[in-house]
């Protein structure tokens, strides 16, 4: 199944790994991004990355990648529900910020209270925009959930698994 982009998420890269992490408001998306920053995850933009699609060479072929960037009023600022905005180069080091990043994986973080959405394996589907797919999966948020164990695991799985099963 394809869907269309969101514009609204956070984009961290971790892992080596360009993660953008959508859904609705208050489904904790900047939040599990802090508690990865605080991992070594680096904070590229909250709330609304600017999205573009760019070339990049690997070899001798060109492929796309769609790209976030931050506008730069809002680099390294994240906003934290009770904290404020916060501001992820001073509390943690400029090494936590980053400008850009090609976005590998898209994570949405669904709110739920429904045990019977739970799934027992992964089942990735690709989001657009543009003329560009990038896979992802589905997250169910519920009280006591540990949102960044969670994602920290999908990247990993995702990193692991083979390109055909993506």
């Amino acid at each position: 199944m394809t869907v269309a982009l969101p514009l609204h998420g956070t984009l961290i890269e971790y892992l080596n790994t360009g993660i953008y992490l959508t859904g609705p408001s208050g489904s904790g998306k900047s939040e599990t991004a802090l508690q990865l920053i605080d991992k070594g995850a680096r904070l590229v933009c909250d709330d609304a990355p600017l999205l573009s699609l760019s070339a990049e060479k690997t070899g001798s072929n060109h492929q796309y990648a769609v790209t976030g960037h931050c506008p730069e009023d809002f680099s390294g600022q994240m906003h934290i529900r009770n904290l404020g905005v916060i501001n992820i180069g001073e509390l943690f080091g400029q090494e936590r910020v980053k400008k850009s990043q090609r976005i590998d994986f898209i994570i949405e973080i669904s709110l739920t209270e429904d045990s019977d959405l739970y799934n027992t394996q992964v089942q990735y589907q690709y989001w657009a925009f543009q003329s560009q797919q990038i896979p992802g999966i589905q997250l169910y948020r519920s009280a006591g959930r540990n949102m960044a164990l969670m994602v920290h695991t999908a990247v990993l799985q995702f990193k692991a698994a083979p390109n055909d099963k993506k």
